[in-house]
């Protein structure tokens, strides 16, 4: 919407204004006007009208602003039924005034101007399209807007925009998109069959079709492709944890295990799992379970090994609390200190402890002579 004072050109008559009632409709969808509509003021609503009232509300603007300005600079009628919510003070200028009077501003001006109405009128068709249409005639205005003569002959359908991004424009998925190109050929045979068949028209559409759909087609083939491919590389994660986890627990058991590269190689494990690429629902509630099952699998000697550490941990504990209560041996003190350490370079993780009696006992050694 664009104030009434960026447009000094326009100069309204008198008494120009009208004065209308709240719940007056001040503009239908796909009527094409030959007046532009200011709001002075009021406030209007605007969206999808049925029935007499509003049945899907997109936006409200509150006087003074353009009403179908943007519409009109894209010479096309407006894409928005617009209500009076409250009683409002409106003027109309002849379009062809309005444009005259836009060319005379600068150039970039002219610009911008036209940049922000074909955003605005773009937005403002997807959102009444989603709203007011279904799956079908979303799909089939889509065809119609992208269907350009080719130089063999009928239309062809060329795509600038990643097969998802269009099924995001119109609501659906991909697959539903497909669905409903085929429903459309079927309805048109339908329709042929009961009347004059028009063969040309037919294979226009058609071949419209097929170009939509070989699009869509191969965006879901390669889908399928990559969910295959990555099902096998979760599969392989799989089965390489499980060998790892076996190795761990031969290395555990002869006592040559590195309990520090097991916690790093476990974490990398994760992040590859997290960071896997994607599969279907179905097959990521397939893998999920057998995962949780075999990491949980394959961290058991480090939990037991953690758990050993724990609890010779706590021995030391028990015996720096001796020497705390005790006669103070200095020796028998940083023999502690020493086994703590290696313990804690052991064994990365785990529950920490805090050791208070160990600390008194160093206290005590830091201003007692032995």
């Amino acid at each position: 919407m664009f104030a009434l004072s960026s447009l000094q050109a326009f100069a309204f008559a008198p008494g120009s204004a009208q004065v209308l009632a709240a719940g007056t409709w001040l503009r239908l969808r796909r009527q094409s006007p030959d007046t532009v509509m200011y709001l002075e003021r009021g406030r209007v609503l605007l969206g999808i009208g049925q029935g007499g009232q509003m049945r899907h509300q997109l936006g409200v603007v509150e006087g003074p602003a353009w009403l179908d300005a943007a519409f009109v600079l894209r010479r096309r009628g407006s894409s928005l039924d617009m209500l009076a919510d409250s009683d409002v003070r409106v003027q109309q200028l002849p379009q062809t005034d309005f444009l005259q009077a836009v060319s005379q501003l600068p150039s970039p001006a002219q610009q911008l101007l036209q940049d922000m109405a074909q955003a605005y009128c773009a937005q403002t068709e997807l959102a009444v399209s989603r709203l007011s249409k279904d799956a079908e005639a979303r799909c089939a205005q889509w065809l119609l807007r992208h269907a350009m003569p080719h130089e063999a002959g009928g239309l062809r359908v060329t795509l600038h925009l990643r097969k998802r991004l269009i099924a995001a424009q119109l609501g659906i998925a991909p697959e539903t998109f497909s669905r409903v190109l085929r429903q459309l050929r079927e309805q048109w045979k339908e329709m042929d069959q009961g009347g004059m068949p028009n063969h040309a028209l037919w294979r226009r559409f058609d071949q419209a079709c097929n170009e939509a759909y070989r699009i869509v087609q191969a965006w879901l083939t390669g889908m399928k492709q990559h969910a295959a491919e990555q099902k096998t590389l979760r599969l392989s994660l799989l089965a390489e944890v499980k060998e790892w986890g076996e190795r761990l627990s031969s290395l555990a058991q002869e006592g040559a295990a590195d309990w520090k590269a097991a916690q790093r190689e476990l974490g990398e494990f994760s992040r590859r799992w997290r960071e896997a690429g994607h599969v279907s629902e179905k097959i990521f509630a397939e893998l999920q379970p057998q995962w949780k099952a075999v990491l949980q699998e394959a961290s058991k000697p480090l939990e037991q090994a953690q758990q050993s550490s724990i609890a010779a941990r706590q021995q030391m504990i028990a015996e720096a609390a001796a020497q705390a209560s005790g006669p103070l041996r200095i020796d028998a003190v940083k023999e502690l200190q020493q086994r703590w350490q290696q313990e804690s370079q052991r064994v990365v993780r785990g529950p920490i402890l805090i050791v208070s009696a160990i600390i008194v006992v160093i206290r005590r050694s830091q201003y007692e002579p032995a």
